[in-house]
């Protein structure tokens, strides 16, 4: 059912560590449903891996406790403070996490599909409408002036963009020595997804750093599926000069037009 392109790369030139991680995951809580979440790790792997290793589990389990009807959005929130307070304490990394969740709310009406995603950090999803890029989450780092209010109203200090003069983002799984200012609270969003909405990029900032939004979808719809589309755009990446390990994921969301 899911058509899914998925690239990754360490970028060896820059990189001696991968530190970029994800998990894709059909038919977790109900059928035909499917969940992506992407970690981009920091001070290390670990974190990020962990989080890859459960985010998924922690999400089903919350699921099938509370029934289907329940909030998908208040689940996932529960899964990101959740993981963050699972994560081992002695690990010193961190990572971002972006999870987008997909799911038909009528079984009865395959037409249907609907988006819950979530984000903390500058992992970012975006979508493609008609050809046209929206960017459906928000960068967490401290060039984001709302971010800033915030960290300096928990009592912390931006000091060339970074929390404590350290850390660029302003949220994170993990990074627990930099609590209360980095949090781990996720940017939530649930949206219907209607005819013309033709696919969805989750990407690190080893994309975002070198590529807009608008690029990365034009990039992909040159691309006979989502795998080479996901290819082209690590590769355009890597033409570009970006320095951070790259990973990207492009899921396609014909599935309606294929109902008609």
């Amino acid at each position: 059912m899911w058509n899914i392109g998925t690239c990754a790369t360490i970028n060896p030139r820059f990189r001696q560590e991968m530190e970029d991680t994800f998990a894709v995951k059909s038919n977790l809580v109900d059928k035909r449903d499917l969940f992506v979440a992407m970690f981009d790790g920091h001070g290390g792997k670990d974190a990020a891996q962990w989080c890859a290793n459960n985010f998924g589990r922690i999400f089903r389990h919350q699921m099938l406790q509370l029934g289907q009807r329940f909030q998908k959005i208040a689940v996932l929130n529960y899964t990101f403070t959740t993981a963050d307070k699972l994560l081992p304490q002695g690990d010193q990394s961190g990572c971002t996490a972006a999870v987008a969740y997909l799911y038909h709310p009528d079984h009865h009406d395959p037409r249907q599909l609907s988006l819950c995603l979530a984000n903390t950090g500058d992992t970012r999803i975006v979508l493609c409408n008609n050809g046209t890029a929206g960017r459906l989450t928000i960068d967490h780092t401290c060039k984001n002036a709302k971010e800033r209010r915030r960290v300096r109203k928990s009592g912390g200090i931006v000091l060339h963009n970074r929390v404590s003069g350290i850390l660029q983002l302003s949220r994170s799984i993990g990074d627990h020595d930099l609590r209360p200012y980095v949090c781990c609270a996720p940017y939530t969003a649930e949206i219907t997804i209607v005819p013309g909405d033709e696919f969805i990029i989750l990407a690190t900032d080893g994309v975002w750093h070198v590529l807009k939004d608008q690029e990365a979808v034009d990039i992909v719809r040159m691309a006979q599926d989502p795998q080479q589309g996901s290819q082209a755009i690590i590769d355009q990446c890597l033409v570009r000069g970006s320095r951070d390990n790259i990973s990207c994921i492009v899921i396609e969301l014909g599935y309606l037009e294929n109902h008609d």
